[in-house]
């Protein structure tokens, strides 16, 4: 009911009207960290809102010169062509995963106001701390036992390890607590905002907070290459003060325990060969880490839970790095048949679906994905989007969002290094938002 207050108050002093088409904006800004389902119910809304729409034509003819777009289309029209020369010959199932991107041009086309964008970033960071209110308040719960399962936060993965969870995957939401924190750097930093700073200083610590009490080693790590080149670039005389700022976060995480200390020591542990009393008690030692209690009680808790107890035994040492480098190698050889025009739409599903396949999962980085299935050219095609952005960001060094479309682009392509966030729900969504929000604007043809 507070949020609901808070949120209808910002609208009616900001004088921003209540249309279907704001309505969707700020609801989508919202739910992207929240709920898969509502935000593709808003997607469907805002297609339809598209051709009830008056001056769409007008809209669309503006746009023709607007480089991200122009980019996006190129590609999304080369991903299209490739299902002529591909193995899957499910085009539907598998453009589904590219189309979300294509959202970039239809928020353009609905044309949102500068302060109508800036209202929907706010809605976006309310639904981050919601994630993390929601969580400190269930975990909390669960840990009294006062509810018996961690209700709506999701709980499909590492189900026996103790770190704070989201509505969403750990991993997409650690990025999107990672810009957040850049956004309200942006609020603090303004010239303008001479008072309220304790305020956003605050939630700056909540945020970090959570990443380091979460698993969101990406946003983290996202969080400490690109604060000292964020705060270089725009106030390089307080360059100390982020460090000094970033030595105490990697003292905080370093020396408390924390699931995110825990889980750097399970990644690199390059132990081979381990007996079962020394997997259950490395998995103890870890929810001791993480929630803290002695050692011999989570031992004994371990082996009285059968399902727990098999789950250790069958975990192999080193998964993460060492899998993901395995994965990389045989995608890297799989490219070399199909340099140029790559194996086409949807081929790595197909063959992940084929028995006796050495592809057998997603490559986890969208580099490697892109490539393969669209080769040389789909790959430059998709590099380009990026360039583009990144040209409007350098070319426009006076604009407001500079700072925002520089942290956002290299925030993607950094993170694209490490899983397939060009194609999972969560981030497709993120990056159609803010793509729309930071590089493309009301009635102007050139940024």
């Amino acid at each position: 009911m507070i949020h609901k207050n808070i949120l209808f108050d910002l609208l009616k002093r900001s004088q921003i009207s209540i249309s279907l088409a704001n309505i969707l904006l700020f609801t989508f800004a919202f739910f992207i960290s929240i709920s898969n389902t509502i935000s593709s119910i808003i997607l469907i809304f805002f297609l339809v809102l598209l051709f009830l729409k008056k001056n769409t034509k007008k809209n669309i003819k503006e746009l023709r010169n607007n480089e991200v777009v122009n980019a996006i289309l190129f590609f999304i029209v080369y991903v299209s062509l490739s299902s002529l020369w591909s193995i899957n010959d499910s085009f539907f199932s598998s453009i589904n995963q590219y189309i979300i991107i294509l959202f970039v041009p239809v928020l353009a086309i609905l044309n949102y106001t500068k302060k109508e964008k800036n209202i929907s970033i706010i809605f976006f960071l309310f639904g981050v701390f919601t994630n993390i209110i929601a969580s400190l308040i269930i975990t909390k719960l669960n840990q009294f036992e006062v509810i018996d399962k961690l209700y709506f936060l999701k709980n499909d993965h590492y189900k026996n390890i103790f770190y704070l969870r989201g509505f969403i995957d750990h991993s997409n939401l650690s990025i999107f607590v990672s810009f957040s924190i850049f956004i309200i750097l942006e609020y603090i930093l303004k010239k303008e905002l001479k008072t309220k700073k304790i305020g956003f200083i605050i939630l700056i610590f909540i945020l970090t907070f959570f990443l380091i009490y979460s698993f969101g080693r990406t946003g983290l790590i996202l969080f400490l290459i690109l604060g000292p080149i964020y705060f270089f670039i725009k106030k390089p005389e307080k360059i100390k003060i982020i460090v000094s700022f970033l030595f105490l976060l990697m003292t905080i995480t370093i020396f408390t325990p924390n699931p995110l200390k825990s889980r750097i020591k399970q990644t690199y542990n390059l132990n081979k060969n381990l007996s079962a009393e020394e997997k259950i008690l490395n998995d103890a030692k870890y929810m001791s880490d993480s929630l803290g209690g002695n050692i011999d009680y989570w031992v004994e808790k371990i082996n009285k839970n059968d399902e727990w107890k098999k789950e250790v035994l069958n975990k192999k040492t080193n998964e993460s790095i060492k899998k993901r480098f395995e994965i990389w190698r045989e995608f890297k050889n799989k490219i070399n048949y199909n340099l140029f025009l790559g194996k086409g739409l949807g081929s790595i599903k197909k063959l992940i679906d084929e028995k006796n396949n050495s592809i057998n999962r997603m490559p986890h980085n969208s580099y490697l994905l892109i490539f393969f299935e669209f080769g040389v050219i789909g790959f430059l095609l998709f590099l380009n989007i990026f360039y583009s952005q990144l040209k409007i960001a350098i070319q426009n060094k006076k604009h407001n969002s500079y700072f925002l479309r520089l942290i956002f682009t290299i925030t993607f392509l950094i993170c694209m290094i490490i899983n397939d966030y060009i194609v999972i729900f969560n981030t497709v969504c993120f990056f159609t938002l803010f793509s729309s929000l930071l590089f493309t604007e009301k009635n102007t043809i050139k940024q």
